[in-house]
């Protein structure tokens, strides 16, 4: 794990700091919905360092973040563990905001994984690529485009390729 520097850039601590923030651990098959909302508030600051092409990803997070919040702060008590939270919700609304959003959510958290997951081991090749979105489009792929209707497939494909190529020179730099 890593933790905040003290070096002179402020930019580089920022993004230490951001690195740092941890999805927390399932205790008694439980997830304490406040960690789990601010693990993945942490996650949106490193993606809006990745640059236009994650704008959509970014959003879309950054909404479903909100939705869950918006439940979990009507009753923090009763909704202080996340399936609790969508248990409740289930039984009592006929609308269901927060499972929607927490199914999108762990969607798109699970297209961010892969995505890293890709550059961790093409950077463990003799002859690593450089063009970075071919391995957002295989995230997206198998993450989120099953869910997606083709509108949205349509309108993710024009946003990868509108922002040009997106190399490691481009992701090394984010900071």
């Amino acid at each position: 794990m890593l933790s905040p520097s003290s070096s002179a850039n402020d930019d580089e601590d920022v993004f230490t700091y951001q690195i740092e923030v941890l999805f927390p651990n399932i205790t008694e098959d439980k997830i304490r919905t406040v960690e789990f909302l601010d693990a993945a508030r942490g996650l949106v600051r490193i993606i809006e360092k990745l640059g236009k092409v994650f704008a959509p990803v970014k959003y879309d997070i950054q909404g479903n973040i909100d939705k869950l919040a918006s439940r979990h702060v009507k009753d923090k008590e009763k909704n202080a563990i996340l399936q609790d939270m969508i248990l409740i919700e289930k039984n009592t609304e006929t609308k269901l905001i927060a499972t929607d959003a927490l199914t999108w959510l762990t969607r798109a958290l699970h297209m961010i994984l892969l995505f890293f997951e890709q550059i961790v081991e093409d950077s463990k090749t003799a002859t690593p690529t450089e063009d970075l979105v071919a391995f957002l489009k295989k995230a997206y792929k198998e993450a989120l485009q099953p869910y997606h209707g083709w509108m949205a497939q349509q309108l993710f494909d024009v946003t990868s390729f509108a922002h040009g190529s997106y190399t490691f020179a481009t992701f090394t730099n984010i900071y």
